[in-house]
C-alpha cells in the first residue's frame, strides 16, 4: 500500500502539467473535507486519507527538488 503512494506520488510530482498552487489547493481542499467530515463525527473515505498522503508526499519531493518558493519583497520599503 505505502509503495502505491510513493509511486502515484513520484508521478505527479514530476508532472509539468500540475503546478505547485494546483497540489497546495487540492491539499488545501482535502484537509478541508477532512476537517468537515471529522467534525461532523461521519466515516472518513480511506482514499481522501490515501489522497492527503500523496499530495503531502507531492508538495515534499517538489519542494525537495526546487526549494522553497521565494519571497517576492514589495517594491516599497
Amino acid at each position: 500500500m505505502m509503495r502505491d503512494i510513493e509511486i502515484c506520488a513520484d508521478v505527479l510530482a514530476n508532472d509539468p502539467t500540475l503546478t505547485d498552487y494546483d497540489c497546495w489547493r487540492t491539499l488545501k481542499n482535502v484537509n478541508y473535507d477532512l476537517h468537515e467530515l471529522t467534525a461532523a463525527h461521519r466515516p472518513i473515505p480511506f482514499e481522501l486519507v490515501r489522497l492527503r498522503a500523496v499530495l503531502t508526499r507531492v508538495s515534499t519531493a517538489r519542494r525537495l527538488a526546487y526549494g522553497p518558493c521565494e519571497r517576492v519583497r514589495p517594491a516599497w520599503p
